[in-house]
């Protein structure tokens, strides 16, 4: 339908100015404002020059495409004015603008008005209300069908039952079907099937019924080979309790042995040759943990049938012999491993406990770290006794919480230490430097007998000592009878002593038995052996400096000396 009256919204009016040069009989092309003159139909073109209306056929024609011919020769500056005016229909061309309707007004399609599309103020609709099914395509090719019956069919012209998807490939066969209640003999409510048909069904899931048609809400899962009888593996029971391989249930979840294998829960590994990753097998009552790889079991864990949970081996032999752990039911547990550290307890950040003993309800001591090093404490008497490892390499007794001074006994009156075994020394009753014991022993030395040369020839001769810190009991025996001489005016010294001495007048010890030239001296008058120099001790009294030149000679001394630093 041509152009009437006022351009409706749906039409389209297009305004063209041209201003001549002079001579030109035609125009086309663009205007003085660069729009290019199209017009599909040349009976709705109107010309003006000037402002003056031109008459078609006469003045101007429109017979070679977006193109003004036919005029008389243009003078220059002459204006011509091109109005365009396009042609719409109601039956066909393009839309430009909206379409509106209103609710309940339908856009019908086919003869009958089969497909209605409307909005009836609540829903948008699209409704199949003629003959054959509504189809949803991809080219020239069905994608979704709903049919006569309301099943749909996705890669299918024909579902069989409410959802039918098929293969696209030709025989490919359904590869889901979602099903209506058949009223068959296994009385399905619905179901859910993957394979080719109803009665060669790779698998269902079902919802069945107890008696009649009425649903017991259990939800089924069957497998079915091809050509044979479908077989339920899996129940989801109206209750919520599982069951896997059985429709006896008496907990949450409920798995049977299967008749062909001893194996009861299987993890398998993806993309391997190696099989299940992990085995859960009751076997014999025991629930054992397997991986399998390389083509063998390696048993992981078990809970064996008195409850011990034994985690890196199956539980034979002592796990004193075995790398594992050995949790009992009774508290008591075994942790075994060769060559490496077995437990680490580990804190962070902050001090306090890693590890607490508790007696009836009661804590009664604990590890824990302070100042980031190592403390044990107990927690009972008034007094609880700890040990705290400080820096330095020191050992300190410590209460519930700090170190502490002169509180805590290291051993009791009925309750000694053995030995005690030190490299350095002892500061007793107090720590000053005169408390501290820095040696204690007790040994032997051999005596050299002087009188102003070199060590003279005994026959025999030993000496003992037992030195505390910086004073030595020391005793000594010194014979010959085989005919010592001596000359000269030199005092009689003992030398080879285990220690040095300090060197003073009031440090000696007490002369024994003196004997010279085979004569006997010790009970006739007192001796003393006196350090006056570091390295020996000089003999003093009536036979100090007496030679002799026959018979036996013999010398003894016992007493406590000071030693030097």
């Amino acid at each position: 339908m041509a152009y009437l009256g006022k351009t409706p919204s749906q039409a389209v009016r297009s305004r063209y100015y041209y201003t001549a040069t002079g001579g030109e009989t035609s125009l086309s092309g663009s205007d003085d404002n660069s729009n290019v003159l199209t017009f599909t139909d040349g009976n709705y073109v109107d010309v003006s020059l000037n402002g003056a209306t031109l008459v078609a056929g006469s003045d101007y024609n429109t017979t070679t495409t977006n193109t003004i011919g036919g005029l008389a020769a243009l003078t220059a500056s002459d204006i011509v004015e091109v109005l365009v005016y396009d042609t719409f229909s109601v039956f066909g061309g393009n839309m430009a603008a909206n379409l509106n309707f209103k609710d309940n007004v339908k856009a019908n399609f086919g003869t009958g008005n089969d497909l209605q599309i409307f909005h009836d103020g609540s829903n948008s609709i699209i409704r199949d209300a003629g003959t054959g099914s509504l189809k949803f395509q991809y080219g020239t090719s069905d994608g979704v069908v709903f049919d006569s019956s309301g099943n749909v069919g996705i890669g299918t012209v024909s579902p069989s039952d409410l959802v039918t998807i098929q293969s696209p490939a030709s025989g490919g066969g359904n590869g889901l079907t979602i099903k209506r209640n058949d009223n068959g003999t296994d009385q399905r409510v619905g179901a859910i099937s993957f394979g080719n048909t109803v009665d060669s069904d790779l698998a269902l899931i079902t919802a069945k019924t107890s008696v009649g048609n009425s649903g017991d809400g259990n939800l089924q899962f069957y497998t079915q080979p091809q050509g044979g009888s479908a077989t339920e593996r899996l129940r989801i029971a109206s209750a919520g309790s599982v069951g896997i391989n059985t429709t006896t249930m008496n907990a949450g979840l409920n798995i049977k042995q299967s008749a062909d294998n001893a194996y009861q829960i299987k993890l398998e590994q993806h993309n391997t040759t190696d099989g299940y990753g992990l085995i859960c097998d009751m076997t014999d009552g025991a629930l054992a943990f397997s991986r399998y790889a390389s083509s063998a079991y390696t048993e992981r864990m078990r809970i064996d049938t008195s409850g011990q949970l034994i985690v890196g081996h199956d539980g034979s032999g002592s796990p004193y012999f075995n790398e594992g752990i050995v949790l009992n039911p009774a508290g008591d547990s075994v942790f075994h491993r060769d060559g490496n550290s077995v437990v680490d307890f580990s804190r962070e950040t902050s001090d306090g406990s890693i590890v607490r003993f508790v007696k009836d309800n009661s804590v009664v001591g604990s590890i824990q770290t302070k100042d980031s090093r190592l403390f044990i404490s107990g927690s009972q008497g008034s007094t609880p006794a700890g040990i705290y490892f400080g820096g330095g390499g020191d050992i300190l007794p410590a209460s519930t919480t700090n170190a502490v001074d002169n509180s805590i006994s290291l051993g009791g009156t009925g309750h000694r230490w053995k030995d005690l075994y030190l490299s350095g020394g002892v500061f007793l009753g107090g720590t000053g430097s005169a408390n501290y014991l820095d040696d204690y022993e007790f040994g032997s030395w051999l005596p050299n007998i002087h009188k102003g040369g070199s060590a003279l020839a005994s026959s025999s001769k030993n000496g003992r000592y037992l030195r505390i810190g910086n004073v030595v009991h020391l005793s000594f025996y010194w014979f010959s009878n085989i005919g010592v001489t001596t000359s000269g005016g030199n005092s009689w010294t003992v030398q080879n002593l285990p220690f040095s001495v300090l060197a003073i007048n009031g440090n000696f010890i007490s002369g024994g038995y003196i004997g010279i030239n085979g004569t006997g001296y010790g009970n006739t008058s007192p001796y003393r052996w006196q350090a006056n120099a570091s390295a020996y001790l000089e003999l003093y009294g009536t036979q100090g400096i007496t030679n002799t030149s026959s018979g036996y000679t013999e010398f003894s001394g016992s007493g406590t000396l000071y030693l030097g630093a």
